[in-house]
């Protein structure tokens, strides 16, 4: 097969892939290695947000997503509403849907932070390189942040549920680090949403 038919291959895989990621449907892939008691939680979690107003909420709520915030949450299903409804709210506020690469190119351009690559589980590999900060727009640089995660969601496979966050802290200071105020708004975006 020539090389622009396997190209176009990948492209139309990828893209029939993320319709499949974004069905809110039964999916065996992700319900795969649970327990009764796991499932009758999902489904419990899935009833719970089956009224989404928004195409936003709706695309970002997949039976994937419901299962990352039971699990973050030992499968208490109010927990994980309650955490799933905080991250929504957010959303609706921080609007990550709406942030334009183009917009971030400068804060991007030194490799900061970026995903490559999987692991053996295929878990999306996110890498963070303090050293190469290289902005003092850290709204632009939180922005970067909740971008590439949001990328890193967008290739995980059916089935992966997690990323690897790797930081890389050689050659990293007071020279190129970000403020005390702003490291906790990270730290929060990458634990609760």
């Amino acid at each position: 097969m020539p090389t622009h038919h396997k190209k176009h291959h990948r492209r139309t895989h990828s893209s029939s892939s993320s319709r499949r990621r974004h069905n809110r449907s039964f999916d065996t892939t992700a319900r795969a290695n649970l327990t009764f008691e796991q499932s009758e939680s999902l489904n419990s979690l899935m009833t719970r947000f089956s009224d989404l107003k928004t195409r936003e909420d709706r695309k970002f709520c997949t039976e994937r997503c419901m299962l990352r915030y039971l699990r973050a949450r030992d499968f208490d299903v109010d927990k994980a509403e309650k955490m799933l409804r905080g991250t929504l709210e957010w959303r609706h506020e921080y609007q990550p849907h709406k942030i334009k690469p183009h917009d971030l190119e400068m804060e991007a351009s030194s490799g900061k932070i970026y995903v490559r690559g999987k692991d053996k589980m295929g878990r999306p590999l996110l890498f963070l390189i303090p050293r190469n900060e290289n902005s003092k727009d850290y709204d632009k640089n939180v922005r970067l942040l909740v971008y590439t995660l949001e990328r890193a969601i967008q290739e995980m496979d059916d089935g992966v549920e997690q990323l690897v966050l790797m930081m890389d802290f050689k050659g990293w200071g007071r020279h190129n680090s970000v403020p005390i105020s702003v490291a906790p708004q990270g730290i929060h975006i990458l634990s609760n949403h």
